[in-house]
């Protein structure tokens, strides 16, 4: 089982322009060296020598990943390197939520394969279950959910989403999400696997609405820095630069416009990436959902469950 972060070495975990970019140039440098032909295939197919580069902030250091020392390259230029305090990866509403909490106090990075508002959380269409009703509790939103959940569902994780989720729903209020109303209070549905009306809602697009709402606000918020259309390629974990304790020091990520290599560093770092459902021919999942982030947190070494956990929507399944 590996467990490494190496994206240079990984023709499954590197985008393929990235990999033969960094050993074309491996390659050319030891032809200029003097070294014959398959000595320099040879170098460009090893692993290369790790030196640390400049020391970012909080005594964070990245390794060079070239031959000769340098930080490694995309179309022959340095890679590029970004320091702030937390990173985001993922534009969804947990990502985009995380991202708002997080800038009052903390320079925070958004990362995003895509644009913004890419991702699943503009599909979601029913509401936000949450006990709003005088004549509703939290215990019986929890054993509405164990029931549903067939006993497999977390009950501290459980009750902890139930007991915030009316705070959640105020937070989104104030935020300018314009919930569906009846005579001045909230339209509360009644959804398959509850007992009560429960389910706040924007008439019948609420993922959206919600998303747009966040969207403006993160755009709007000084201390978040938005990077659309950039693939991570990896994490970078300090087992890699041999230090312990093991920890998570940041990423590379694929600037797909410019073709370059950025890392990004930080003492924390989120992954709000998403599914995996595009793994299956048939899906009406979004072709974002597409497991990158789960799969770069196994090889750093975190532990993945349930993960036959895969939504599909009933009409997939005619195929």
């Amino acid at each position: 089982r590996r467990s490494t972060c190496d994206w240079r070495t990984s023709r499954h975990d590197t985008p393929q322009s990235v990999k033969a970019e960094s050993l074309r140039a491996v390659r050319a440098e030891s032809l200029q060296a003097g070294r014959s032909e398959s000595q320099a295939v040879a170098a460009g197919s090893q692993a290369v020598r790790a030196e640390p580069v400049e020391a970012p902030r909080r005594g964070l250091h990245f390794d060079k990943l070239s031959a000769n020392g340098d930080a490694p390259r995309a179309n022959g230029n340095r890679m590029t390197s970004l320091d702030f305090d937390v990173l985001i990866v993922g534009s969804g509403l947990a990502g985009l939520t995380a991202a708002l909490l997080l800038a009052p106090t903390h320079r925070v990075a958004v990362i995003t394969k895509r644009s913004l508002a890419d991702g699943s959380s503009g599909w979601a269409q029913g509401g936000i279950a949450a006990v709003m009703d005088r004549g509703d509790s939290f215990d019986s939103h929890v054993e509405d959910t164990l029931v549903a959940g067939a006993g497999l569902s977390d009950p501290a994780a459980t009750r902890f989403v139930v007991e915030h989720a009316p705070q959640t729903i105020d937070w989104l209020r104030r935020l300018g999400v314009p919930f569906s109303q009846e005579d001045g209070q909230l339209h509360l549905t009644r959804e398959g696997g509850h007992s009560a009306r429960r389910i706040v809602h924007v008439t019948d697009a609420t993922g959206a609405a919600v998303q747009q709402t966040l969207l403006e606000h993160v755009r709007r918020t000084p201390n978040i820095r938005l990077f659309e259309h950039h693939m991570l390629v990896d994490l970078v974990t300090s087992r890699r630069l041999n230090q312990l304790p093991q920890r998570c020091l940041g990423l590379y990520a694929l600037d797909e416009r410019s073709d370059e290599v950025l890392t990004f560093r930080a003492p924390q770092t989120l992954l709000a990436t998403g599914g995996a459902g595009k793994v299956y021919l048939y899906t009406t999942n979004p072709d974002t959902a597409t497991g990158d982030g789960i799969a770069a947190a196994w090889r750093a070494g975190c532990r993945v469950t349930n993960m036959e956990f895969i939504q599909f929507h009933p009409t997939c399944l005619y195929h």
